[in-house]
C-alpha cells in the first residue's frame, strides 16, 4: 500500500511491482509512470501476467503517464477517490471496468488544450466489458467546456471520452 500526504503528488516512474490486493491512501495524488508486474510468490520474482492484483483508491487522485501502466489490474476507485486526467494521454489501457463505488467518480483534468476542441480519452476497455458512463463527473475550469462521457468502438476496444473546448 502507499500514502501520499494532502498537497502532495507521488510519481512512480519505474515499473511498480504489485502482489494481491494493494491500496492508495492519504488525500495526496499517486502517478504511475511506468508499467506494473505483478508478485508471483510461489516463485518469488516479479511476472508480467497478472496473478489477482488490484489497486483500490481509497483517497485522493491517481493518474498514469503510461496508457498501459495498469493493464492486467483489477481497478478500484473508493467513494470520493478521483482520477487524473489529461487531454495529451490516450487513457488508461485496462482489461476489465474499473469499479466505481461512490456515485460518480470525479475527474480533474490535469492538462488543458491551447486551443480548439481535444478529445479527452478515460479508459480503453475489451468490447465485453462495459462502464456506465454517466457515472463520470469531469471537473471543469473557466474558460472551458467539457462535454458529457460517451463511449466509442476502436477495433475491438470501448473507448470512454469526453470533449474539452477552449473557449473563446
Amino acid at each position: 500500500s502507499v500514502s501520499v500526504a494532502e498537497g502532495k503528488t507521488a510519481i512512480m516512474e519505474e515499473t511498480v511491482t504489485l502482489g494481491g490486493v494493494c491500496e492508495k491512501n492519504g488525500s495526496g495524488a499517486l502517478i504511475l509512470g511506468g508499467g506494473v508486474k505483478f508478485y508471483d510468490a510461489e516463485k518469488n520474482v516479479a511476472v508480467d501476467t497478472p496473478n489477482g492484483a488490484s489497486l483500490k483508491i481509497l483517497q485522493g487522485a491517481l493518474g498514469v503517464a503510461s496508457s498501459d501502466a495498469l493493464k492486467g489490474v483489477a481497478l478500484t476507485f473508493a467513494n470520493g477517490a478521483k482520477l487524473l486526467s489529461s487531454v495529451e494521454g490516450s487513457g488508461i489501457v485496462l482489461d476489465s471496468a474499473p469499479v466505481i463505488e461512490g456515485e460518480m467518480l470525479e475527474v480533474e483534468i490535469v492538462e488543458w488544450p491551447d486551443s480548439g476542441i481535444v478529445p479527452l480519452n478515460l479508459f480503453r476497455l475489451p468490447a465485453t466489458e462495459v462502464l456506465d458512463a454517466s457515472k463520470f463527473h469531469i471537473v471543469g475550469k473557466a474558460g472551458y467546456k467539457v462535454g458529457e462521457v460517451k463511449s466509442r468502438i476502436d477495433g475491438e476496444c470501448v473507448v470512454y471520452y469526453s470533449s474539452v473546448t477552449k473557449l473563446g
